[in-house]
């Protein structure tokens, strides 16, 4: 009897599922209907189009699937005795899309009037020709409605441009019949069984498992509908949205769905199944969530990415990722662990906020102003991103100082002698790269040679991203358009960036291009967000924006984790780091951000095993300073000799004398390896090739023979280039450099380099009396000079003419990487600072954050701002 009572029940709820198919088909029939539309209104008329007028334009499809366009009419009230042809080309091909007539005397003033054809599948971003004429005389003439507030003028009338644009409406049905009808059957099986799981839980009245299914089936019908929506509107212009979003997220869980109502409905007096069930629908609740977040947020990034005019798009965008954060903070509450350390966390916030009322309402007043003024930038940035303008860069400018200050003095004020610099570093670092990246121009020639980096960078994408580059890339990619420095230059090139980033076209410069090139490690953030671009469509702008910052995050981050391990330096590290020219090359294209957060924190991490009294090094730490460097070196290989010191490690830090052993061969193939890699390319260059931006008289293989020949006439031009090139002189001129943006006063250099100096010589304590250590001292300034003299050698062979008493190139950056390990080799590990922790974070990361805000305001912001 109960096998009778489940066959029922199973074939009940193939009923239920058969009747959900069939009826949600129906809509699915309807769906096919679904039609998008272009349009231009219309405001004044052309001239009269008779026998001897020919009116045409070029029509861009902004989706697949284009069906017809149409186009309105003047006749000047009265009743026209001619015929009027209409004939639709494709522009690029000539191939003949549609070809009528209209009788002029039926048409109404002001009327539109479509004309239809098959409907294109591939003709986004594709131009069509639309050609207007008539046998009409000057009497019986009609004209066409223009719109003349467009941007452009496209209009041509007798072949030549004439004011405005036609007033036309195109229509889109660019939804696949076939694979749409496969979605809707499986989004209708996901929502039926979903109401049978429900309703399951209802009759067993079973809390836990309704509150899993629901908020499951919540998740999951809601992903479903959305993907619904985004795929009728847009799965003709971009494909991958079947394969990415449609399938996993409809048919993947519409069979858990159904298989799920099917085995509990057999198994209702089987508590351990329903047990196990309840487990499986706990974790696909949460999967679902999930699903359902990155549906938001990608098919609401469809839609703004599409519909780049119309504030109504980016206003829904904007609602869905308020949503999307809210659910995302759903999914962390029902995830346990993080439920956990999130109640702990907030009730010692509560707790700390409730003991600062009490003790000092200024300290409360502080904490809490610090937290809604964080809150309130979150919540600004997007808004920043969507109106994006002159405007919008003074206001993120003037918000990050205000976000700073509150956020510095809440820990200055409230932890006191417990304040971290490594988070202090942190989020300095991030703000001001921030800034730097979302308010430089949308172009290159900001830093030094960013076009070529960035040109390189799309050269190792082109792997991933296919045979085709846009306008845009060619445009950063080159110094045509030099610094734009003033509100018109900056407009021209916004303008030129949203135009040029949908021009497409064939990419043929991969005659050099090798996946395995060490050299391109640095270019990784850049790369990831170009293939990013390629596959959403990102907006230019923001595409810019985005990869400038992605290089932020990482030098930021990386340097953080080495910093955080520091027991001592931490400040000297910091400040380095925080150097305007630094944060501001990081916040552009180049690769010498990668090189310098790479070896900071390999030089960290190995201070730190040697800051620690009892602790030995273990293999994972080895492992972990030999990646550092090797990673750090791949896009200058020159810096491999400041893995030397390493070799040094006292042997009381080692846990055997086999692992004293084996870290110095780690240290030394690791040397070994990335020199060859610097050595190669001179070792087979027989033909004297040299860098061509040197200028005329450059030739390595000559030059290198000059020096071995000539010794000591090089010997003393390295020596007086040396001289000027490592002076405080020569460093005050570039710690504070924008580069091409221009440069700050001479006051906010020397106080950059005074808190630099400050720390070097007082960021000291006990830790950094370790064994050994004024031998690893001696050997960290030997290698770091001896790094500066090989960069030397390099352009002095690749770079300068040849016996020339100058050496040409070596920029003030190239040092850099040099400077952590140079920095913390200076001072004497018994020399104390009398100052509080909380004063030494005012002095330096608020005097370099404020030096860094106030002259780039003065170098660049104020022109945005139109004070100058």
């Amino acid at each position: 009897m109960m096998f009778k009572k489940r066959e029922i029940s199973f074939l009940v709820v193939l009923f239920i599922l058969l009747c959900g198919i069939v009826f949600f088909s129906v809509k699915t029939i309807n769906a096919n209907e679904v039609i998008t539309e272009d349009y231009v209104s219309h405001q004044s008329p052309t001239t009269g189009i008779t026998k001897d007028v020919v009116v045409s334009q070029d029509i861009c499809a902004s989706e697949n699937g284009l069906m017809s366009i149409s186009l309105s009419f003047g006749t000047y009230r009265r009743i026209n005795n001619s015929t009027v042809y209409i004939v639709i080309t494709d522009t690029e091909s000539s191939e003949e899309i549609f070809n009528g007539s209209l009788d002029a005397s039926e048409l109404s003033d002001g009327g539109t009037e479509e004309f239809a054809f098959s409907p294109i599948k591939d003709s986004r971003k594709r131009n069509y020709t639309v050609t207007v004429y008539s046998d009409a005389d000057d009497a019986n003439s009609v004209a066409l409605w223009t719109n003349t507030s467009a941007r452009a003028s496209q209009i041509n009338i007798n072949g030549v441009q004439s004011a405005g644009n036609l007033a036309y409406i195109a229509k889109y049905r660019p939804f696949a019949e076939g694979q749409g009808t496969t979605v809707f059957i499986a989004l209708s099986v996901l929502i039926v069984a979903s109401i049978v799981l429900m309703a399951i839980g209802v009759l067993r009245r079973d809390n836990k498992y309704l509150k899993n299914i629901m908020l499951c089936s919540a998740s999951l019908i809601a992903a479903g509908t959305i993907t619904e929506s985004v795929y009728i509107k847009w799965i003709g212009s971009a494909d991958f949205i079947h394969g990415i979003i449609a399938q996993p997220a409809v048919f993947f869980e519409s069979a858990i769905a159904v298989f799920a109502a099917v085995y509990i409905m057999l198994g209702l007096n089987n508590d351990a199944f329903v047990s196990v069930m309840n487990s499986a629908l706990s974790a696909l609740k949460k999967c679902a969530v999930i699903l359902y977040i990155v549906i938001v947020y990608l098919s609401a990034f469809f839609m703004v990415v599409k519909e780049k005019e119309g504030c109504s798009l980016q206003f829904k965008w904007l609602s869905c990722f308020i949503v999307g954060i809210v659910l995302f903070m759903l999914y962390l509450y029902y995830n346990t662990k993080f439920k956990t350390v999130l109640k702990e966390h907030i009730s010692a916030g509560i707790n700390s906020l409730k003991q600062l009322k009490k003790q000092s309402f200024i300290k409360f007043f502080i904490r809490i102003s610090s937290y809604i003024i964080t809150a309130g930038t979150v919540i600004m940035l997007p808004a920043a991103f969507w109106f994006y303008s002159d405007s919008a860069i003074v206001a993120v400018f003037v918000f990050a100082i205000v976000l700073v200050v509150f956020r510095m003095a809440d820990l200055v004020v409230n932890d006191g002698k417990n304040i971290d610099y490594a988070k202090l570093f942190l989020m300095c670092s991030l703000i001001t790269g921030f800034v730097f990246a979302f308010s430089g121009p949308l172009s290159s020639r900001i830093t030094f040679d960013d076009q070529i980096h960035y040109s390189s960078a799309v050269k190792a994408a082109y792997l991933v991203t296919g045979k085709e580059i846009t306008e845009a890339d060619l445009f950063i990619g080159s110094t045509a358009m030099g610094t734009p420095d003033t509100i018109t230059e900056r407009a021209v090139v916004f303008d030129k960036m949203i135009e040029m980033g949908h021009n497409k076209l064939p990419y043929t410069d991969t005659g050099s291009i090798k996946l395995s090139t060490y050299s391109y490690l640095g270019y990784i953030p850049v790369i990831v967000c170009i293939i990013l671009q390629r596959i959403f469509d990102i907006p230019y702008y923001i595409f810019i924006i985005m990869s400038r910052f992605s290089n932020v995050i990482v030098y930021s981050v990386v340097l953080y984790l080495g910093i955080k391990r520091l027991r001592s330096g931490q400040l000297i590290f910091a400040a380095i780091a925080l150097i305007p020219e630094n944060v501001l090359i990081a916040a552009n294209y180049s690769y010498d951000f990668w090189v310098n957060a790479f070896i900071g924190y390999g030089m960290a991490y190995f201070i730190s095993i040697c800051q620690e009294k009892t602790e030995k090094i273990t293999v994972s730490d080895m492992i972990k300073i030999a990646a550092a460097f090797f990673i750090g070196c791949g896009p200058k290989a020159i810096y491999f000799v400041l893995i030397l010191p390493f070799v040094f490690l006292h042997k009381s830090k080692y846990r055997s004398l086999s692992e004293q052993k084996l870290f110095i061969l780690l240290c030394g193939i690791t040397a070994a390896i990335v020199a060859f890699t610097f050595v190669a390319p001179f070792l087979s260059d027989s033909g004297g090739s040299s860098d061509l931006r040197g200028g005329e008289g450059i030739n390595s293989s000559e030059q290198l023979r000059y020096i071995l020949s000539e010794p000591i006439s090089y010997l003393k031009t390295l020596v007086v280039f040396l001289g000027e090139y490592m002076s405080l002189y020569y460093a005050g001129l570039n710690v504070a450099s924008y580069a091409y943006l221009g440069n700050a006063e001479a006051w906010a250099s020397s106080v950059i380099l005074m808190i630099i100096i400050f720390t070097v010589f007082t960021d000291k304590n006990e830790y950094d009396c370790f064994e050994n250590n004024g031998v690893i001292r001696l050997m960290f300034s030997i290698t770091s000079l001896g790094a500066i003299v090989l960069a030397c050698t390099a352009l002095y062979i690749s770079f300068t003419p040849v016996g020339h008493a100058w050496i040409n190139g070596m920029q003030w950056r190239y040092q850099v990487p040099a400077l952590f390990g140079l920095a913390y080799s200076l001072g004497s590990c018994r020399t104390r600072c009398g100052t509080g922790k909380e004063i030494n974070a005012l002095l330096v990361f608020g005097g370099i954050f404020a030096t860094t805000f106030f002259s780039y305001n003065n170098a660049y912001i104020s022109i945005i701002a139109g004070t100058q």
